[in-house]
């Protein structure tokens, strides 16, 4: 294919996938809080923590890069290896993001949204500003499986085996990790409405 035309639809599919990952996690959301599965602690987001959110924007992208790659099949290894490189630019970034906005302004949701619509919004743009860059990113490719490789395992295994450290924390429950079946939610709440009396 010609260069200009898969540039110009790799354009296009940035755009267009800045605004389906961010429907995709919507939907992931949604999921995680009307239906309890195995699959509901991979994908969703099992608690309020900034992590399971990181988590479940990190798996929309890697949704989308793979569609990417399979319809407008862009050089592979070049796109593997920027699409990694920006998964880890994207963790950093929504993570970063998220506490300064909380700590300046002191709400937590509304710091929460913005970081994950700006950490979209730039990993898609930097994803398509290095698959179109002259740097030679494909000597990388097997770093970047690793890395890959290394960042699901993160996945999957900090949401249940949450360690204790404030990314993991969920501030409305007080939990760490996956909520107990036994949780009561509505205690937590009354708990916290007293402590102000």
């Amino acid at each position: 294919m010609n260069k200009n035309f898969i540039e110009k639809r790799l354009f296009n599919y940035s755009v267009i996938g800045a605004f389906t990952i961010l429907l995709m996690y919507c939907v992931f959301c949604f999921f995680g809080e009307n239906f309890e599965s195995v699959l509901y602690v991979i994908i969703a987001p099992v608690n309020g923590s900034i992590w399971e959110s990181v988590k479940c924007i990190m798996l929309c992208f890697i949704i989308w890069s793979t569609a990417t790659v399979l319809i407008i099949t862009p050089p592979f290894k070049k796109f593997v290896v920027s699409a990694v490189f920006v998964l880890y630019i994207g963790l950093f970034t929504c993570i970063t993001l998220y506490y300064l906005l909380s700590m300046f302004t002191g709400f937590v949701w509304w710091a929460k949204l913005v970081a994950v619509i700006f950490t979209v919004c730039l990993m898609q743009y930097l994803l398509f500003r290095l698959t179109q860059s002259d740097i030679k990113e494909e000597n990388y490719f097997v770093l970047s499986v690793f890395l890959l490789v290394l960042l699901f395992v993160c996945i999957f295994s900090f949401s249940v085996f949450a360690p204790k450290l404030p990314i993991f924390y969920d501030n409305e429950l007080g939990i760490y990790g996956v909520i107990p079946d036994c949780f009561d939610v509505g205690a937590v709440f009354l708990d916290k409405a007293t402590a102000f009396v």
